[in-house]
């Protein structure tokens, strides 16, 4: 990503000032996530030599060596792929502590890698739900802020939620729903985890998703609820709708707005933040 806005500033020489600037923030942000990535793997090689129980020195050692790897490289398997999420989410949110970020369709994103990695046997449907309950757990804990006179005050659904999208439609218009879909709704439960995880429905959705959501409904533990994708407006790829801050839908990779609109330069950034894969 950070090649393509340098070849975007030396190929383009027409560029406002205003937008050769906009590339320019881009730049330093990603060389920050790339510090970041870096310390975060210093900092678990630090633990690594500091420990002597041999179960913690695997965990990690497997640690290191993912954060080595992302997100300054294409992730490659299921958990490079969650770590890669997690470590940009964090950067981001240090950036921003509002929180009004979605972490979007996350059973879109994350599916193919756990399709490799359960056809190639490096993972278990069991192993890939834990990760998600503690990736929901982590989600959750940026909702907790330092306010007023409190250490901190704990909010479930209010300006600084992370919402996570599942099920929906694909860009050719069909059913998005894979086994992720159910995988994520089962982290949440179990995880008891305090997170808007939304769910879209439309004339398609099969009958078992309609089930799943309503048991862990019934059970209470976790925070479900429901888009109706026939009452929504069309994005021009169903494939990016979800649900960002309190109850706001985003187009994925592009938060727009108005000054955004005006100036062409909602197209400038959704070029510029397509990741080689």
């Amino acid at each position: 990503m950070k090649e393509d806005v340098q070849e975007q500033i030396a190929a383009a020489e027409n560029l406002s000032d205003d937008d050769r600037g906009f590339l320019e923030s881009i730049r330093i942000a990603l060389d920050g996530v790339i510090v970041f990535s870096k310390r975060l793997a210093e900092q678990v090689e630090k633990e690594l030599r500091a420990a002597s129980d041999p179960k913690r020195k695997s965990v990690l050692s497997e640690m290191l060596e993912i954060c080595r790897r992302v997100p300054l490289y294409s992730a490659k398997t299921f958990r490079e792929a969650i770590q890669s999420f997690w470590t940009v989410t964090v950067a981001t949110e240090l950036a921003n502590i509002t929180n009004v970020h979605s972490a979007g369709r996350l059973d879109q994103i994350f599916y193919p890698y756990y399709e490799k990695d359960i056809k190639a046997g490096c993972i278990t449907r069991e192993e890939a739900r834990e990760l998600f309950e503690e990736m929901l757990l982590k989600i959750m804990t940026h909702n907790i802020r330092p306010e007023s006179n409190f250490i901190g005050t704990f909010y479930q659904r209010y300006e600084g939620s992370a919402p996570v999208t599942l099920g929906g439609l694909t860009s050719d218009g069909m059913d998005a729903t894979n086994e992720l879909t159910y995988i994520l709704i089962e982290a949440a439960d179990r995880a008891r985890s305090a997170v808007n995880v939304v769910v879209r429905f439309h004339k398609d959705t099969p009958e078992e998703l309609y089930m799943a959501v309503a048991d862990a409904l019934y059970k209470g533990r976790s925070s479900v609820s429901l888009m109706n994708d026939e009452q929504v407006p069309r994005s021009d790829d169903e494939a990016r709708l979800h649900r960002g801050g309190c109850a706001g839908l985003c187009d994925h990779g592009l938060r727009r707005s108005a000054h955004a609109r005006e100036n062409g330069r909602d197209k400038l950034c959704r070029d510029t933040v397509k990741s080689r894969a």
